[in-house]
């Protein structure tokens, strides 16, 4: 584009990269820093013993435009796999057993989820008036759920349905800011009944795992891609910003139009103290929380009686230490060598966050002994792997949305200045990948006015 000039991005995981893709088609001269050696985030797959192991998210949500558009733009629309239908099943524990979730009215009345004086609760649902987070006010997803659902059917029925929930504490957790769609089912159709009984979203991944997809963006935009490449201050330059990065252990400056931090609000909070100490305290306050992950495959005869589904989740109100699991071979082929299953057990989150310190061979243990009293595979896992996720998934704590109000307000504060990714206005892959155009747009405007600006100062000195 003629006359464009330089956008810096601090951080390529996925927020970083698909504003990068999007802003490069544009015409805009990109360059994208990494402080890492690989591109993704925590997007990360791994093949291991003929075992494909997730490393953060297994699934990309499917049926948003913006990524069915990135898929084709990227060539990788016919590598997506999508994930077998019957594993879109999510299942709970109650009781020490794990029971499905009800897809339609007539499994809802006949559930063991719920006892009968808890599925009458369910229909006070259909009559209550609106509640607080409707008109606007922060309520937290625990108050939220009980007040419309009752506190068993809250975490029986609705949680489990809840993207990102595992490491999140439900009665710190601002409903209006991290669910979005609840406040509007209660505010458009009067409840959350219906809610509970639709069907979950189409799943997509890849061959080798759902890294297929950051490595494309990665080699879309790679000649402006700089791995090793650290973010420390952004100051600014009149209307300009002058950027102090770490490259190789090596201290160089650069000089930038427009900047954005797509990097973890602490990490962004190091950047912008220099900048504004307000912005910089406001992103400090947003909570991640820590989760471990342990692999752990099995032989397909121990998990033969097992229905397929997507996994389980385990609420608050039941004893142990799991959060949950997934079963990632029954949802996509590969992942597991012949006469083996695989699956991904959640420890640690926000309930249990001193778990995730312990050692590698102790987190194993917790995770085969859990599934040991909850699927009872008779066997012991033939197939064990860890790996710790400090600081997992931002915490859309009460007051989210007056720290976004400050981000807005930062960013009016310094024009050229842009915040993106999960800590902000959605946690889920295809929210991050949808932002990315809009915010490209206005990346672009600014851009473009900062050259008329200077070419009509130019104009005038000459």
């Amino acid at each position: 584009m003629n006359g464009m000039r330089r956008c810096v991005i601090a951080g390529a995981g996925i927020s970083g990269l698909a504003l990068a893709h999007r802003l490069l088609r544009r015409g805009v001269e990109v360059l994208l820093l990494e402080r890492s050696r690989r591109a993704g985030g925590v997007i990360r797959s791994e093949r291991t013993e003929g075992f494909l192991c997730e490393w953060g998210p297994a699934a990309l949500a499917a049926g948003d435009v913006s990524v069915d558009v990135l898929l084709r733009e990227l060539g990788l629309a016919g590598r997506a796999i999508s994930a077998r239908e019957r594993s879109l099943r999510r299942c709970v524990v109650a009781g020490g057993l794990v029971e499905p979730l009800p897809r339609d009215v007539s499994e809802l009345a006949t559930t063991p989820l719920l006892a009968t004086r808890e599925k009458l609760r369910l229909l006070a649902d259909l009559v209550l008036p609106l509640g607080s987070a409707g008109l606007g006010h922060d309520e937290s997803l625990a108050g939220f759920a009980r007040r419309r659902l009752g506190r068993v059917a809250a975490e029986r029925l609705l949680y489990p349905l809840l993207p990102g929930l595992y490491p999140i504490d439900p009665e710190r957790t601002s409903a209006a800011a991290a669910h979005e769609w609840l406040t509007l089912a209660e505010r458009e159709h009067g409840g959350l009944l219906r809610s509970l009984l639709r069907h979950p979203p189409p799943l997509l991944s890849f061959a080798e795992g759902l890294e297929e997809l950051p490595k494309a963006l990665a080699a879309a935009c790679s000649p402006s891609l700089r791995l090793g490449a650290v973010l420390r201050r952004v100051l600014p330059v009149g209307p300009t910003f002058r950027l102090q990065i770490e490259e190789n252990g090596q201290a160089t400056e650069l000089a930038a139009d427009a900047v954005v931090l797509a990097t973890p609000a602490c990490e962004s909070a190091a950047a912008v103290a220099a900048l504004d100490a307000r912005l910089a305290a406001t992103l400090r306050s947003i909570e991640y929380a820590p989760l471990a992950l342990v692999q752990l495959g099995y032989p397909e005869a121990a998990l033969r009686h097992l229905e397929p589904s997507h996994g389980f989740y385990v609420p608050p109100m039941e004893p142990g230490w799991l959060l949950g699991a997934v079963f990632a071979s029954a949802a996509f082929p590969g992942r597991a060598p012949p006469g083996q299953r695989l699956l991904t057990v959640r420890l640690g989150g926000t309930r249990h966050p001193d778990l995730v310190a312990l050692p590698e061979i102790a987190l194993a243990h917790v995770a085969s002994d859990g599934l040991a009293r909850l699927l009872r595979p008779g066997r012991k896992p033939t197939f064990a792997r860890v790996e710790r996720l400090p600081e997992a998934l931002p915490q859309y704590t009460l007051g989210h949305r007056e720290r976004l109000a400050e981000v807005d307000a930062a960013e009016q504060r310094h024009p050229g200045l842009f915040l993106t990714g999960n800590a902000y206005r959605g946690i889920g892959l295809h929210q991050c990948i949808a932002g990315a155009g809009p915010l490209a747009k206005r990346i672009v405007g600014h851009l473009a006015a900062r050259s008329n600006r200077f070419i009509g100062q130019a104009r005038r000195v000459g």
